[in-house]
C-alpha cells in the first residue's frame, strides 16, 4: 500500500488496559483521529481512522483498521495506508463497488478507498499538493490505483473526500471540503472520472463532509451536508439543480470541540454513524477515541425538519446492575430519566464535572456551553447521559439535542443533586 511499516517497540510504552474506556473504541497504541472509511461488508463492520502508529500526538498520517460484528466489540489489524510520495493519508470513506463500475479488483466486487494524499506533510511529498486518491482491495489487502490522483487540487487543502451512490442522479456522489466554508459536490458513473456539480457554503463549518438520504417520519426524502463541527444542511438533490438547501445551516453537535469529523456507514439500509472524541488521557500510550456508534434520524418540529441521533439499541447489551439515582456506583454509567417543564433545577456532576439542567428556562448548561431544550406546557422529555473513563456523552429531546465533553480521567464518581426519577446502568467493558 505505501512505504514502511509501523515498528511500535522502544517507540511507545506497552500496551496496556489499565485506564481505558469501558465502551468506547480506542487503538491499542498511537494517536487516532477523524473515523475514515466506514463500511459494512454483509457480515463485518469496518472502522478506519486516522493513526499516528507511532506517537500518542497528531501527525505522520495512516489509516489504521478495525472490524466488528456489532459496532461494540473491535478487533484491531494492521495499518491499512501508509504515507507515500504524494503524502499522507487523510480522511475519507469507503463504498463497495457492487456494480463492478470501477473495473477494478477483477470479478468480485471491491472495497474502494476515497482518500486524501496531503502534501508538503512529509520530506517525500514535499512540494506537493493536497489531492484526491484511490485504493482498492478486499476488506483486508488494499492496493492503490496506478493513475491517481483520482481528482487533481481544486482549492486551498481540499480534502476528505465522502462517496455515496445517489438515486435521484442514478450516479454516484462524492462530497469533498474545498476552502474556507465552501463544499464541492461530483458525479460519476464509474467510481473513477469526477466532474463537479455543486460549489455548496455551510456558514460556520469545514472540513470533513458527510453526505446521505434520510427519510422523516412523514414519508419525505431528504439530503443532509454536514461538516466537521456538525452544522448541517438539509435539502433536496435532482438532476436540474443537484443538492439545494430548503433552509438555513443548523447545529447539532452543541459546546466546544470535543466531539468531530462524524462520518456515516455505507452499505447499511440505517444511517449509522461515529465521531472523532478529543479525548485525553495522560501518561497513556494510545490519545483520542471514538464516540458510540449512533443512528441518524429526521424529526420533524414545527419549524421543519431537523436531525437527530441516538446511541444504537446494542449498546443496551452492555448493561449491568440496575440502579436508581439517589445510590449510583462510580463509572461507567448509563443514566437515564425524563423531565417536565415543572421540574426544579437539578445537576448531574460527573467525574466533578457539572452539569446544570433548568427544564423552567429549557435549557442545560455544561462547562462548554449552554444548549437548548423545548419543553412546553404540560410536555416532557427524555435525557441519556452515557458516562465512560474519560467522556460523557448526552441526549435530550428524543435525540434533538446532543453534546459531550471531557472528564477527569482520576476520578470515577457520579452523583445527581435535585429531585429526578430514573434509572441508571452499570456499563460492562469490552
Amino acid at each position: 500500500c505505501g512505504i514502511g511499516e509501523p515498528v511500535y517497540a522502544d517507540i511507545l510504552p506497552p500496551e496496556t488496559t489499565a485506564g481505558r474506556p469501558a465502551f468506547h473504541f480506542t487503538t491499542r497504541r498511537g494517536w487516532i483521529n477523524d473515523p475514515n472509511g466506514l463500511y459494512f461488508d454483509g457480515r463485518l463492520y469496518h472502522l478506519f481512522y486516522q493513526h499516528n502508529p507511532v506517537g500518542p500526538e497528531w501527525g505522520n498520517m495512516h489509516w489504521g483498521h478495525a472490524t466488528s460484528d456489532d459496532l461494540l466489540h473491535w478487533n484491531e489489524t494492521d495499518d491499512i495506508l501508509y504515507p507515500d510520495e504524494r503524502g499522507t493519508m487523510y480522511s475519507g470513506s469507503a463504498i463497495t463497488d457492487e456494480k463492478r463500475a470501477s473495473g477494478l479488483g477483477g470479478g468480485a466486487a471491491p472495497t474502494l478507498l476515497y482518500y486524501t494524499s496531503a502534501g508538503g506533510n512529509s520530506e517525500l511529498s514535499a512540494d506537493q499538493p493536497f489531492t484526491q486518491c484511490l485504493a482498492y482491495g478486499d476488506g483486508i489487502r488494499f492496493e492503490k490505483y496506478d493513475k491517481n490522483p483520482v481528482i487533481e487540487h481544486i482549492a486551498g487543502a481540499n480534502r476528505d473526500p465522502k462517496v455515496i451512490w445517489c438515486e435521484e442522479l442514478d450516479r454516484y456522489v462524492l462530497a469533498l471540503y474545498l476552502e474556507g466554508n465552501d463544499y464541492g459536490l461530483f458525479t460519476s458513473n464509474d467510481l473513477l472520472s469526477w466532474t463537479q456539480l455543486n460549489r455548496i457554503t455551510l456558514p460556520g463549518d469545514s472540513e470533513c463532509p458527510d453526505f446521505y438520504p434520510l427519510t422523516a417520519p412523514d414519508g419525505e426524502r431528504r439530503w443532509i451536508l454536514s461538516g466537521a463541527s456538525d452544522r448541517y444542511l438539509i435539502g433536496r438533490v435532482t438532476r436540474e439543480n443537484g443538492f439545494t438547501a430548503e433552509g438555513e445551516a443548523l447545529p447539532y453537535r452543541w459546546g466546544r470541540t470535543f466531539s468531530y469529523a462524524a462520518q456515516s456507514y455505507s452499505g447499511l439500509c440505517s444511517r449509522i454513524r461515529f465521531t472523532w472524541e478529543q479525548a485525553i488521557f495522560e501518561g497513556k500510550p494510545w490519545r483520542s477515541q471514538m464516540s458510540v456508534p449512533c443512528e441518524m434520524t429526521l424529526a420533524s418540529v414545527s419549524s421543519g425538519y431537523r436531525l437527530c441521533s441516538n446511541p444504537i439499541k446494542a449498546l443496551e447489551t452492555l448493561r449491568g446492575e440496575k440502579y436508581q439515582l439517589d445510590a449510583l456506583p462510580p463509572s461507567p454509567l448509563d443514566i437515564l430519566f425524563t423531565i417536565s417543564a415543572n421540574t426544579r433545577d437539578f445537576s448531574v456532576s460527573a467525574h466533578g464535572t457539572p452539569i446544570v439542567f433548568s427544564p423552567q428556562n429549557n435549557k442545560i448548561i455544561t462547562p462548554d456551553g449552554e444548549m437548548p431544550l423545548t419543553i412546553s406546557g404540560g410536555s416532557r422529555t427524555s435525557v441519556r447521559i452515557l458516562i465512560d473513563t474519560a467522556s460523557y456523552e448526552l441526549f435530550a429531546d428524543d435525540g434533538l439535542v446532543f453534546t459531550a465533553g471531557q472528564l477527569d480521567t482520576s476520578r470515577a464518581d457520579v452523583r445527581i443533586d435535585g429531585n429526578v426519577i430514573g434509572t441508571a446502568y452499570e456499563m460492562r467493558s469490552v
